[in-house]
């Protein structure tokens, strides 16, 4: 009985599936994208209000974001910034030490949190809105009045000492970091590293006075969504925030990114069974106008999808590879950079190199098939629901374009150049700004193996990784100043 129910069920399956459609071949219509508008105005202290209402649920998100970052911190207090990030929700706030704080969240089931980015700070409060007074209140204190609490200084200094500690277990991470000290220079603030020395040395005197200078009304953009009205929400926020006073905001210059090149093959020691390897070099700037084409470019080579050539060449063909792609980060401060990496075994870490760097010169000096671009730019295209799915990510999206300075219309521009471009853009775009001979080459794993792999591409020079002292050698802390 069991065989003949388990045959019916294969037959049923077997002619459902001779009627689908392959979804190898299935192709849709680009989809339209229809966003809605975001109300902006400007509080009397200078902050700048972005609002965008949504009555779908009984829920109101509210999004502080401070234009300075991680990037324009002191070096000589390296990992105070993202102390900072920390101690913003973790070390009480306004009259509240941090136990009452975290209390009165929970006893409201508000969420509270806070974070950093290279050129930003932000603090995110989620709440119903029967309990909305509350979360504005609590909100307005994180943000202008926090306490910075010694106790949990510790706690979190401690978190990043064992942290720095161990920062050297995965050598996935090691790849990371290498890579970046070694593009952008060791000195640039993007390389920068805390240290155990350097975590042992702050005080909060240190983060009020990072606090101070660049935590003000000019400085700060608050975004809300959800269940709320406009004016009703507008006069409540400059009740909380008005009495924030305004002052210059003094940061300092970010020095530019470098040229990459010519190319360099670095490798540092790490177990002798697995390889991590990065390759890349600086690009082009956001605001250049051959970004969009690049970007798609990029998407071909070494996107998400199973159908990226990286991943079809490296690892689905050769079999060389447990993890291969790439990525474009492109910065309208800076320069951008273009990346690669590979997961492989040490032995088959030259061949993976090689086709990788094959790849990026056949899209420079061959145009791609318009089948291939034709099918790339239909995903590309279709993904842009994901990007307006919510009202928060349009919020969001919007408060993230005018902090970089992109016009509003970005998407449009970005969705427009995805649809008019040609195979030759794209080989044009990679040919300009994307150079195999000149991309730096940074490698972890066994060095025997990956010196005789990587000589080929260049000399290799062995690094030794960044010391981490001991817990018991950590200079002792200095005394940290009374709540």
């Amino acid at each position: 009985m069991n065989r003949a129910l388990l045959l019916a069920a294969t037959l049923l399956l077997s002619t459902a599936c001779a009627g689908s459609p392959d979804p190898r071949r299935m192709a849709f219509e680009p989809v339209e994208v229809t966003t809605p508008e975001v109300l902006t105005t400007t509080l009397d202290n200078g902050i700048r209000l972005y609002m965008l209402p949504e009555h779908s649920l009984p829920l109101v998100q509210v999004m502080v974001f401070i234009d300075s970052g991680t990037l324009h911190a002191p070096a000589e207090t390296a990992g105070m910034e993202v102390m900072l990030a920390r101690l913003l929700r973790s070390g009480g706030a306004g009259a509240l030490p941090p136990d009452d704080l975290d209390a009165q969240l929970d006893d409201n089931a508000i969420i509270l949190s806070a974070g950093a980015s290279v050129y930003s700070y932000s603090v995110f409060t989620s709440t119903l809105t029967r309990t909305l007074t509350t979360a504005l209140e609590r909100l307005g204190d994180v943000v202008m009045h926090p306490r910075f609490d010694s106790d949990r200084l510790e706690v979190a200094r401690g978190a990043m000492m064992e942290g720095v500690r161990r920062r050297n277990d995965d050598p996935r991470a090691v790849m990371s970091r290498q890579f970046t000290r070694h593009l952008y220079g060791v000195d640039h603030p993007r390389s920068r590293l805390m240290e155990r020395e350097t975590l042992a040395a702050i005080t909060r005197d240190d983060l009020f006075a990072f606090y101070g200078q660049h935590f003000r009304p000019g400085n700060a953009i608050i975004g809300v969504v959800g269940n709320f009205k406009p004016d009703e929400m507008t006069a409540r926020l400059a009740e909380i925030f008005g009495p924030w006073q305004d002052a210059p905001v003094i940061r300092p210059d970010i020095p530019p990114l470098p040229d990459t090149g010519p190319r360099q093959v670095l490798l540092f020691e790490k177990e002798p069974d697995q390889a991590a390897i990065r390759i890349g070099q600086t690009t082009l700037n956001r605001l250049d106008p051959d970004y969009y084409h690049l970007n798609l470019a990029v998407t071909i080579l070494g996107g998400g999808a199973f159908t990226n050539r990286l991943f079809k060449e490296v690892r689905s063909r050769r079999g060389l590879a447990y993890t291969v792609g790439a990525g474009l980060a492109a910065d309208t401060r800076n320069r951008g950079t273009f990346s690669m990496t590979v997961y492989t075994n040490p032995e088959s870490a030259g061949e993976a190199v090689q086709t990788m760097l094959d790849e990026v010169r056949r899209m420079g000096d061959e145009p791609m098939p318009q089948a291939e671009l034709d099918d790339a730019r239909n995903r590309f295209l279709n993904q842009f629901v994901f990007l307006s799915d919510t009202a928060s990510k349009v919020l969001r999206r919007r408060i993230s374009q005018d902090l970089d300075g992109l016009p509003q219309d970005e998407l449009e521009r970005i969705r427009q150049a995805v649809i008019d471009a040609t195979p030759e853009d794209i080989r044009r775009v990679v040919k300009k700004h994307l150079d195999p001979e000149r991309m730096l080459i940074v490698a972890v794993g066994g060095v025997e193996a990956l010196t005789e792999q990587l000589a080929p591409f260049g000399p290799v020079t062995v690094l030794p990784l960044e010391d981490s002292l001991p817990l018991e050698d950590t200079p002792p802390n200095p005394a940290s100043a009374g709540n």
